[in-house]
């Protein structure tokens, strides 16, 4: 168990599955093996009555969902991230393994660190020295992102990377703590330092806030004598770099009124807060909050996909209920947090990595990138173990015991099954991309096609395919056909998506039919009522295109 513990924890950090379609499967497929593993061969967990209720309105919110393939999509998502945690739930007595999975976060934290200070000092500078040499005047938002100097590491945004750092330096602080002898002591102290920088060049202030409150609470482990004065100068510090982060970030937003970091995200937490008083039950569905949110946006709001804070986005997406399973959570970890406190130790460590996980996303959105998210939850997990012999069984019934196999072999069939299926869609779906890229349209249609009859409930590649030959295939009859037919079939996947409609209106615009083109662009407005493109007086002249 904490071989496939760490294997999964380097997967997800060096090759995540947000990123590399194939580490997504691999994912999902020792996720498969790992759960049903986990129950038949220590069926310990602390499960209250109330857990199996849970599952038909789980199920209820994924039926519901108004695109089914992204609503299965976070649903997988969601149960990789349990199978990490109980992972970690089954290590946690295991003191040889915690401190093999702190040595390990610490180790990739370094590693994804030299990755950031190379791309911020080497590797950007010289792309956007290229890019301006090459064409200056259609530099754009590339240029932009490049000379900012925000490094990503190896994922997908650099808030992820800072998320990520954030679990690593309570880890390093605790190896720090645990080292009896001068040279590993020396050693994790230069990992503070490597990752602190790496944190320092994200930028991201939910980070480095979440990073203060893991430190503060090891302190008591790594300077407990002066752990409460160092506390309050950590936080103090840390509210000061954080205020200059803020500062620093408004000059990507023009320093428009209204266009900073914490007014974007209170807009965003307002809609999310919004969406679950008008679906109080169900919510929204699993992975529709960006589909849905057009519709709450208000003028100065911006443009995303999560609500940056995990909690709003998973009670709006599958409904309020989901509070309780959280609220549990919640108090589990508290009483793990205690009981770390009075023996101070490397399980301390543990939790103090696993609570800047539960902090930031108070302010972000890394338990929606697997990339942190596994790692947090099998650090989670860990902090919640408790000795084989706590008798914690006692508080699941007896039928649910039983039953639990049989559970976890189905979860597990459907875990692996629809992981190698996305895995394969999504590969497919890339190459379109890069053969769109390279201007080869009948490739670039033909692996599009692929992925559609790889995956026929998922709307992307559909989209995909119809946006790309509304852009260059328009000349081809066969072409126009197969383009109309897959935005056709994209709005029936995904009717909440308004540019599906806007890319159907189009094609129906081009065909000459005007009353089907002023439907679906109407539609388009009423789902995405503040964008100019769907609002504008239909069709006259030359339209852009999505």
């Amino acid at each position: 168990m904490p071989g496939a513990a760490c294997l999964m924890l380097a997967l997800a950090v060096a090759w995540p599955p947000e990123l590399h379609p194939s580490s997504r499967g691999v994912i999902q497929a020792l996720s498969a093996g790992l759960l049903m593993a986990l129950v038949l061969g220590r069926a310990r967990f602390v499960l209250p009555a109330w857990v199996p209720l849970l599952f038909p309105l789980a199920i209820g919110a994924i039926l519901a969902a108004p695109c089914r393939a992204r609503a299965i999509d976070e649903g997988a998502a969601l149960l990789v991230l349990l199978t990490a945690g109980l992972l970690g739930r089954a290590l946690g007595w295991n003191e040889a393994a915690v401190r093999m999975i702190l040595l390990l976060v610490v180790v990739l934290g370094c590693m994804v660190s030299c990755l950031a200070v190379a791309q911020h000092h080497l590797l950007y500078p010289g792309q956007a020295a290229a890019i301006r040499a090459a064409n200056p005047l259609e530099a754009g938002e590339i240029l932009g992102r490049l000379e900012d100097g925000r490094p990503y590491g190896t994922f997908v945004l650099p808030a992820a990377l800072g998320g990520f750092l954030a679990l690593a330096l309570p880890a390093a602080a605790g190896v720090a703590a645990a080292a009896r002898r001068n040279g590993p002591r020396l050693l994790a102290a230069a990992a503070l330092l490597l990752m602190g920088y790496g944190l320092f060049l994200t930028r991201s202030f939910g980070a480095l806030a979440a990073t203060a409150g893991g430190l503060a609470c090891i302190l008591p482990w790594a300077a407990p004598r002066r752990s409460r004065a160092t506390a309050a100068a950590l936080v103090l510090v840390a509210a000061i770099v954080a205020f200059w982060f803020l500062h620093a970030r408004g000059a990507e937003f023009d320093h428009s009124a209204g266009q900073d970091p914490l007014t974007l995200r209170a807009g965003n937490w307002g809609a999310a807060v919004r969406m679950i008083v008008d679906h109080p039950i169900l919510g929204t569905g699993p992975g529709s909050f960006g589909t849905v949110y057009p519709r709450y946006m208000r003028q100065g709001m911006n443009e995303t996909r999560y609500v940056h804070n995990s909690y709003l986005q998973a009670a709006a997406g599958w409904g309020p209920w989901i509070i309780l399973p959280l609220g549990f959570l919640a108090i589990a970890f508290g009483r793990s947090s205690r009981r770390a406190w009075r023996e101070p130790g490397p399980r301390l460590a543990v939790v103090a990595a696993g609570f800047t996980f539960l902090l930031h996303n108070r302010v972000d959105f890394t338990a929606y990138l697997p990339g942190v998210a596994i790692p947090s939850a099998l650090l989670v997990g860990l902090s919640l173990g408790d000795s084989p012999d706590d008798g914690g069984e006692r508080a699941a019934p007896a039928a649910w015991r039983r039953g639990l196999p049989l559970l976890a072999a189905a979860l597990a069939a459907i875990l692996l099954f629809h992981g190698l299926v996305a895995a394969r869609t999504d590969m497919y779906l890339d190459e379109a991309k890069e053969a769109a890229r390279a201007d080869d349209v009948a490739r670039a249609a033909g692996q599009a096609l692929a992925a559609a009859k790889s995956r026929p409930d998922d709307p992307g590649p559909q989209r995909f395919l119809a946006e790309m030959i509304l852009a260059h295939g328009m000349e081809d009859p066969e072409l126009r056909a197969a383009g109309e037919k897959a935005a056709e079939r994209a709005v029936d996947l995904d009717p909440e998506v308004a540019i599906g409609h806007y890319t159907l209106a189009l094609y129906h615009q081009a065909a000459g039919e005007t009353a089907p083109a002023w439907r679906e662009r109407y539609a388009a407005h009423l789902l995405y009522p503040l964008k100019p493109l769907y609002r504008d007086p239909p069709f006259s002249g030359r339209e852009p295109r999505p």
